[in-house]
């Protein structure tokens, strides 16, 4: 079975219903139910907790009955329907008028009675299977570097504030994690960029996205899949160095929980990252001088799901192809070839 998250939106009214609604999805099919129980917040920030939720869910589940306002599940319909994520309503009683009518809902004659035979694996499965391609995922792009780093950060932190962490999958480059997480004033960020300094606002940004990434890896874990001979030339032999050094102090702090496999510079291809099955985003190769350009983000579950499937594939293959010599955890191996790299690095500096 999948864990899929399925959100519930109803009137307080209905919580015995719901209760029996949630259980039924918890233990008898496996998947997450989220309601509003797990909102954090108040006032306004109530709605925009809900679009998130909607947002990230893999199944949006209204539960309609006599009690439901109906402006505001023709609202949360609509947001669900414009984002694409998968809408079963369920109906208890008639369904109101105008845009719930177009929905095909799953009536409740008995109400808890007949949550068990009415709403199944196979219904919920179904419904997502339908959304799971490209075409279904709403895409949102960030032109310019420091744009990625802001929706890289804004995302991992959406994920924090609904109360998740996810397992952070990183293809490109030497990763997020050879970032600096020290503040702008070390020596780490001037060295870092050499020749091609860049701003206190754009250092500042990738900061931002070091830890943020870096909260969601040291709670669920990461996978991440670098090119260690990338020589980074146009930024000097001290840029390498000092990259290289972040990426090690990053995982000498880590648990066992993070994996780090290689390719070749050559097979690199895009920059990916999937947090969790919260959101991905995917940047086509970057330059030396200007950074990762147009990268495309999405939350859609469905498709992050896909993805999910294809990294991991990725990641077996080059854990076959180009093994980190030694023994021991993938960490632990990549840790001491990438030290052999830095002291050969540093003896011909010298």
């Amino acid at each position: 079975m999948s864990d899929y998250r399925i959100f519930i939106s109803y009137s307080h009214r209905d919580s015995d219903l719901v209760k029996a609604l949630c259980d039924h999805i918890a233990h008898h099919l496996k998947m997450i139910p989220v309601s509003y129980e797990n909102i954090r917040g108040y006032g306004e920030g109530v709605s925009e907790h809900i679009k998130l939720y909607i947002r990230h869910a893999h199944v949006f589940m209204p539960v309609i009955t006599r009690a439901t306002n109906s402006q505001w599940v023709h609202e949360e319909i609509g947001y669900a329907t414009a984002l694409n994520v998968p809408v079963i309503p369920i109906a208890v009683g008639a369904l109101p008028k105008a845009m719930i009518q177009n929905v095909k809902a799953i009536p409740l004659p008995n109400r808890e009675e007949s949550i068990r035979l009415m709403i199944t694996e196979d219904i919920i499965n179904d419904a997502v299977e339908t959304k799971d391609h490209s075409n279904s995922a709403l895409f949102y792009c960030a032109d310019l570097p420091e744009d990625r780093a802001i929706m890289m950060s804004g995302y991992a932190e959406d994920v924090a504030r609904l109360g998740y962490v996810g397992k952070v999958r990183q293809q490109g480059g030497l990763s997020s994690f050879h970032i600096p997480s020290q503040i702008l004033e070390d020596p780490r960020w001037r060295l870092r960029y050499g020749k091609q300094q860049r701003s206190e606002y754009h250092c500042r940004l990738q900061r931002n996205e070091r830890l943020t990434l870096s909260k969601h890896a040291d709670r669920a874990g990461a996978r991440i899949l670098i090119s260690p001979d990338l020589d980074y030339a146009e930024y000097g032999p001290e840029a390498r160095v000092v990259r290289l050094e972040s990426l090690i102090d990053f995982l000498n702090e880590s648990r066992d929980n993070i994996e780090i496999g290689r390719i070749p510079a050559k097979d690199i291809g895009q920059s990916i990252t999937i947090v969790g099955d919260w959101f991905f985003s995917q940047s086509i190769l970057g330059t030396y001088d200007h950074g990762y350009r147009q990268t495309i983000f999405t939350c859609h579950a469905a498709t992050i799901q896909r993805k999910i499937l294809a990294f991991d594939e990725a990641f077996a293959h080059a854990e076959a192809a180009w093994p980190w010599p030694g023994d021991g955890s993938s960490r632990k191996r990549a840790i001491a070839y990438l030290d052999g790299m830095v002291a050969d690095l540093k003896r011909k500096m010298v």
